[in-house]
């Protein structure tokens, strides 16, 4: 598929024929084919959010796009989720629709608390790839990713394939930015 670039903050959503706004696993499946991919920034077609559990614990969970609620709410009048990011830093959709986002058969969820995350400050943390093996920084060195960190390398394109790509052009580590736990 060939990548058309269209300029401007999230809302030239409106803009983007259906259906056809990528995932961050598939640009990273681009990026080994398209040499110039390696070099842009991009929206995904992802959503994220994070839930607070019974136990006391969080979920991140990562939406495809048909349950990503920024996009669903870029244009509304009252709930405005590109609004309320510029002004608030946050986006805080209607409790029931989050929850059935979270409980979309395509939706990703993840134990947040069992994710190795490294440099926090008070709004971001990141899990951190060592890109010769796959490896997540750990405080003594690199370990093998656990359960969860596997299904966020999946989901976002961390796949071996794509670390080799990365790998292949000098790149040493890589992170993928979650919120800090203190934030959430």
């Amino acid at each position: 598929m060939n990548l058309e670039t269209i300029v401007g903050d999230l809302r030239v959503y409106k803009k983007i024929v259906p259906g056809t706004f990528q995932h961050a696993d598939e640009l990273m499946d681009g990026r080994r084919d398209n040499p110039k991919l390696p070099k842009e920034w991009f929206y995904t077609a992802d959503g994220q959010g994070y839930f607070l559990r019974d136990d006391g614990e969080i979920d991140w969970v990562i939406t495809r796009e048909p349950e990503n609620l920024v996009l669903r709410h870029l244009y509304d009048r009252d709930n405005n989720s590109f609004e309320q990011l510029v002004h608030q830093h946050n986006f805080r959709p209607a409790n029931k629709e989050a929850l059935e986002a979270k409980d979309a058969p395509n939706t990703v969820k993840v134990d947040y608390d069992q994710l190795i995350l490294s440099e926090y400050n008070h709004e971001w943390c990141n899990l951190e790839i060592l890109l010769k093996n796959g490896y997540i920084k750990n405080p003594p060195g690199y370990i093998p990713p656990f359960p969860e960190e596997q299904k966020v390398m999946n989901r976002l394109g961390y796949t071996s394939q794509n670390l080799q790509m990365l790998k292949d052009r000098g790149i040493t580590t890589t992170r993928i930015y979650v919120l800090a736990p203190d934030y959430i």
